[in-house]
């Protein structure tokens, strides 16, 4: 959660306008404002007295703690918009798009591949020519 909406909450549950603790840290009412607005951060010698003030503990990484995330542990926002696109096509692609991502997986951990055909898909024949590969029909749901 980031600090401005941590001083937000923790205000509402107490009760407290931003003069009030502004008054309590030192600070001016609007300086209060701007941190909830996310414009300002409170210096170094004011977090002990906000945190005083406010009877907690805030957490000042703004949502991001470096200890214990990678990049490989987060969400990005776009992972999410896939996700909820995903969860909105028919049951039976969705299994297709896990079987695919699956394969990616293991292809990528070194497992050794097996090429089978699925039974929701047909080999058709290509156009006729030398060389050219089988073409795959597409299973109902896409048609």
């Amino acid at each position: 959660m980031l600090m401005k909406d941590q001083l937000r909450v923790r205000m509402d549950q107490l009760n407290i306008t931003p003069t009030e603790l502004g008054r309590r840290v030192g600070v001016s009412g609007q300086s209060v404002r701007h941190w909830l607005d996310g414009r300002n951060f409170p210096t170094k010698a004011k977090t002990g007295l906000i945190e005083q003030a406010l009877s907690c503990k805030l957490d000042f990484s703004e949502g991001e703690s470096v200890q214990s995330m990678t990049v490989d542990d987060t969400l990005r926002k776009a992972d999410i918009e896939t996700f909820v696109a995903i969860s909105k096509l028919p049951p039976d692609v969705q299994v297709l798009i896990t079987q695919l991502a699956q394969r990616f997986l293991d292809i990528q951990a070194g497992a050794p591949t097996v090429v089978r055909k699925e039974p929701d898909l047909e080999l058709l024949p290509a156009r006729p020519g030398p060389g050219r590969p089988p073409g795959i029909r597409r299973p109902a749901a896409f048609v």
